[in-house]
């Protein structure tokens, strides 16, 4: 099962300890302080547009005959059959899911 998150965050701070003190997108500073392995990096463009989709599965799988690539046939959590995606390995933020797919 992947993980789920939350955000996105602006760390602002590192304590002592090593945690880190977070900002939402209202410049308010979040109640408790977070682990490292809370935690997730993510682009500016995926913050700035919000653009992270949850997988529901994995359908099928193929082989890209131009570059060699492995394919992952995506169903999109919340969307239709027709939003169905192609995707390669590399595209996957958790391998998880794949690995439940086998």
């Amino acid at each position: 099962m992947d993980v789920k998150y939350e955000g996105p965050f602006k760390v602002v701070n590192r304590t002592a300890n090593g945690a880190y003190v977070l900002q939402d997108l209202t410049d308010a500073i979040l109640p408790r302080n977070y682990a490292p392995e809370q935690l997730k990096l993510v682009t500016r463009d995926e913050a700035e547009t919000g653009r992270s989709y949850e997988i529901e599965a994995i359908l099928d799988d193929d082989f890209d005959q131009k570059t060699g690539e492995k394919l992952y046939l995506v169903k999109w959590k919340g969307y239709d059959d027709e939003d169905n995606e192609w995707l390669p390995y590399d595209n996957f933020d958790s391998k998880a899911i794949i690995n439940s797919y086998y």
